[in-house]
């Protein structure tokens, strides 16, 4: 039987058109869509606990805080460490971002379907995981 409840997605992103495009993206496809852009990484981190989002796409520089250390607070969180987190940057920390505890990682830019075919990933793993 199959879950057809909207997934929801988190994206954390200072750049407000990188967003807006996010936002739009991930509606079409059908995900429930909640985008941060200032907030501090206590506060992020009580909203992945309080919601338990399907996937988290986060940028690498942000404002407010560093995408891989907030990827490592999400990791050594017991309630939240398995949650999907793809870690987005113009930069290629690939390498930092997986040894961090990435699930995937996506150079900027990016193409959609490349994004898209990373959280479909994350959500069957999800709905069929491996113990």
């Amino acid at each position: 039987m199959k879950n057809n409840t909207p997934k929801t997605i988190f994206v954390i992103e200072d750049d407000q058109t990188m967003r807006s495009l996010l936002n739009t993206l991930l509606e079409i496809e059908g995900y429930n869509v909640t985008t941060f852009c200032d907030i501090g990484l206590s506060q992020f981190i009580k909203e992945i606990e309080f919601y338990k989002p399907n996937v988290i796409l986060m940028d690498i520089h942000l404002k407010d805080f560093n995408g891989i250390e907030a990827l490592k607070t999400i990791r050594y969180t017991e309630t939240i460490k398995n949650t999907c987190v793809l870690i987005s940057s113009g930069e290629y920390l690939e390498v930092e971002a997986v040894k961090a505890g990435a699930t995937g990682f996506l150079l900027k830019p990016y193409i959609p379907n490349d994004l898209l075919e990373l959280i479909s990933t994350c959500i069957q793993k999800e709905n069929n995981p491996i113990e």
